[in-house]
């Protein structure tokens, strides 16, 4: 094809970068990472990277290891699974061609699978195919190639976890452990967002606690403030940590506050009542509920986060549970805390300036 002039009457050109291995010749790969790799290269030589979606397939393909059908014939991502699940096949991701291949056993007691509409003999065969990891490598070629995204062939052949990871790492967020997670939207919002980084070895931990010096951060962070390093702010268990000028900042800007004997304690796990705090003094929510809006909060039982959790409620902005506790000795988990911040709306957000007269107003003390 004249990629070139094609793309003077596109939006976009998706790139077929599949059946590298087809019906009828030898067993391999559908989609190679070199095949694929190869093909954005050929692609964006001749047309804007902007213009070019990468084709990945939903399928793959199964060959007799005595010859003869099914020949490469093309069967669903589903249907690999149920083939692996009912013949007990080995699966193994192939390091070079970064592909996915799996050999089944049809035993002669076995019943036997149709593919195609022909029922396979006994006997052993090979299915080339794309997995969820291999799925992910042909998706960091997305970003490193900077091109307009990707498409497949074809929607429906789909296994039903994909979703819960291909929009993650097509976007680059590469974290392995949320997949399943309730709040990987949320967590992919905040990495876009640059709110979250993860923990530097490929997982995110959503169910780990969320420690105070991580909650500074993230609050720093949601609030556009750049971190600043301030010996007139400094907790003496801080310096040095990573998230010294995110605590330091925090502090200055009265969204933290310490233990006691200038200690912030860092690597503790956060309360869902701490975190209510650390919000509103961020946020600057009054508490014009009225009323008691739990049965386990009270003034006298929790006068330093009283007003705090009941405006935050009452805004819609940090919520208890359905049996009208808040639970405010609970901690809270990484997930749970980004999924609460990323759903704050921006307008409610307010700008550094109003947050330094607000810390003056109030007197921000050093403790």
């Amino acid at each position: 094809y004249d990629y070139a002039a094609l793309a003077d009457y596109c939006d976009y050109l998706m790139v077929m970068a599949y059946d590298e291995h087809y019906y009828g010749g030898p067993a391999g790969p559908v989609s190679s990472i070199s095949y694929v790799e190869d093909s954005i290269k050929y692609a964006v030589s001749l047309v804007p990277k902007e213009k070019i979606v990468l084709g990945l397939p939903f399928y793959g393909r199964i060959w007799s290891d005595n010859g003869g059908y099914p020949n490469g014939y093309g069967i669903t991502s589903t249907k690999i699974a149920q083939l692996v699940r009912d013949y007990c096949g080995s699966v193994q991701l192939d390091p070079v061609s970064q592909s996915t291949r799996a050999v089944i056993t049809v035993n002669p007691d076995d019943p036997k699978p149709v593919i195609g509409g022909q029922a396979l003999d006994a006997g052993t065969y090979t299915i080339w195919y794309e997995s969820e990891a291999s799925i992910k490598a042909k998706l960091e070629l997305v970003n490193q190639y900077d091109i307009k995204g990707t498409g497949n062939w074809a929607l429906g052949q789909e296994t039903g976890n994909t979703w819960n990871y291909y929009k993650l790492w097509l976007n680059n967020c590469t974290f392995t452990d949320i997949g399943d997670t309730p709040e990987r939207d949320y967590i992919l919002d905040a990495y876009m967002k640059k709110l979250v980084k993860g923990c530097g070895d490929g997982r995110f931990l959503p169910n780990e606690p969320l420690t105070r010096a991580q909650a500074a951060a993230l609050i720093v962070r949601l609030l556009k403030i750049k971190p600043e390093l301030n010996p007139a702010y400094s907790f003496d268990d801080c310096k040095g940590g990573w998230a010294q000028a995110y605590i330091e900042t925090a502090r200055k800007y009265h969204i933290i506050v310490g233990i006691g004997d200038n200690l912030y304690d860092p690597d503790s796990p956060v309360t869902r009542e701490a975190f209510a705090v650390m919000i509103n003094h961020a946020l600057l929510y009054q508490n014009n509920s009225g009323s008691r809006i739990y049965t386990d909060v009270t003034e006298a039982a929790n006068p330093w986060s009283y007003n705090d959790i009941e405006a935050l409620s009452s805004y819609g902005i940090f919520d208890g549970f359905s049996d009208g506790t808040f639970r405010p000795h609970d901690t809270m988990t990484r997930a749970e805390a980004v999924a609460l911040i990323t759903q704050i709306p921006a307008p409610l957000i307010p700008p550094a300036e109003q947050l330094i007269t607000s810390a003056e107003q109030l007197g921000a003390s050093i403790v």
